[in-house]
């Protein structure tokens, strides 16, 4: 009898589904951790206003945000979203950011011999510019640690353009900045 049954439902064809509401490692310090997914998310929105002429960089006012990775090999996926406005009394207008881990530069705008120029404009022969518009930056980073870590933006006016660079530019009203950092599993 038992064999039969055991022939009867060799030809069955079965599929397996596991349902949970918790993952929990089972030796301390362990972690559970899947490549390629993300393993926490922390986010913060500002609506601090940052003006600048200045043509050495900057820290952003609010523009800093920590994680705590849980893995030393994680990468850290880092998300810059910024509310930006400029303004001269001239005929162009440039900027640039660097974005920072600690203090360690990450990343900075290109440069001719006068200063930064990721972003800005120029009208040929206008006398006042006026510009809004949404800057994002997004890199990978690989900080190797399970201590916090700290990410900050600045920012720097164009040399010889002159004029006035703004994070949030109309405040709450207007300026709505973001950064998000994400832990994704290795």
């Amino acid at each position: 009898r038992n064999s039969r049954l055991f022939l009867f439902c060799q030809g069955v064809k079965t599929v397996s589904i596991l349902k949970v509401d918790t993952i929990n490692e089972k030796t301390t310090g362990n972690g559970v951790a899947i490549p390629g997914h993300v393993i926490q998310t922390v986010s913060t929105k500002f609506t601090t206003v940052t003006s600048t002429t200045s043509t050495s960089y900057i820290d952003i006012n609010s523009g800093t945000l920590a994680i705590t990775p849980k893995f030393s090999n994680s990468k850290i996926s880092v998300h810059f979203n910024f509310s930006l406005g400029y303004s001269a009394s001239g005929s162009y207008m440039y900027g640039g950011f660097q974005l920072l881990r600690g203090s360690t530069v990450l990343t900075t705008p290109p440069h001719d011999g006068t200063g930064a120029f990721e972003f800005g404009t120029s009208i040929g022969s206008s006398t006042t510019i006026e510009r809004y518009e949404r800057y994002s930056h997004h890199l990978i980073d690989s900080p190797s640690t399970t201590s916090a870590v700290t990410y900050k933006a600045q920012f720097k006016a164009y040399g010889a353009g002159g004029g006035t660079v703004t994070i949030n530019p109309g405040s709450v009203s207007v300026g709505n900045s973001y950064i998000i950092l994400q832990e994704i599993a290795q």
